[in-house]
């Protein structure tokens, strides 16, 4: 008998911090996050984003027996904001903007000195829809997929830094993140892996707001 009553109150228990997990997620339905992530870099690019950079001073000049070789390719943490609305406790619509900056720099073989720089200015939009499939009174786990677009700045440079090419390239933006973590309740915080236009691993804070339940 004992033990019944101490399933029972263990039941009580998981039941009453359910619904206080489920009336605090719909009782602060929208949600700002800030986040910086890890770009997944590619031996001539970057994964999601089209690289055409690391390319233009790969060759010989023409008419010159100057050679130009490539150095390293660098780039800038992912910084995304989003914003989500939920619908319930598991069901939410939102977005990613992203920003990564990413540059190679060329030099010449013979004196080994700076002849030029290409490199990106990359912004995605990604609308994306998130799946709540566990949650606790300080603890989600999600997942969410999205299909957005990515509008990178290309532009190659000379060895004075004058702007030679400068244009715009579209792509498509595609995220799929199976697992994501927030722990928190009004101000928390946010761990993501997955393939995304803000990079293969992310973290960062959000802050929920918007009482849709308070008495008139």
């Amino acid at each position: 008998m004992k033990s019944v009553n101490n399933l029972l109150i263990v039941a009580l228990l998981c039941v009453s911090f359910g619904v206080q997990a489920q009336n605090f997620a719909t009782e602060n339905p929208n949600e700002f996050r800030l986040g910086v992530g890890v770009p997944t870099i590619l031996n001539n690019g970057l994964f999601l984003y089209q690289c055409s950079c690391g390319y233009m001073f790969s060759h010989p000049y023409q008419g010159g027996n100057d050679v130009i070789y490539n150095g390293d390719l660098k780039a800038t943490p992912t910084i995304e904001l989003s914003y989500f609305y939920r619908f319930n406790s598991w069901f939410s619509l939102g977005a990613n903007f992203t920003y990564m900056g990413l540059y190679q720099n060329e030099y010449y073989v013979y004196d080994r000195n700076y002849a030029g720089k290409s490199g990106i200015h990359s912004f995605a939009l990604t609308p994306r829809v998130r799946f709540d499939w566990y949650r606790s009174k300080y603890v989600n786990l999600y997942s969410t997929v999205g299909v957005g677009l990515i509008l990178n700045n290309n532009y190659d440079k000379d060895f004075n830094n004058q702007l030679t090419n400068n244009y715009l390239d579209p792509w498509v933006a595609v995220d799929f993140t199976p697992i994501g973590v927030m722990a928190g309740k009004k101000l928390f915080g946010y761990a993501e892996l997955g393939a995304s236009a803000s990079g293969w691993g992310r973290i960062g804070i959000g802050y929920r707001f918007g009482n849709n339940n308070k008495e008139k």
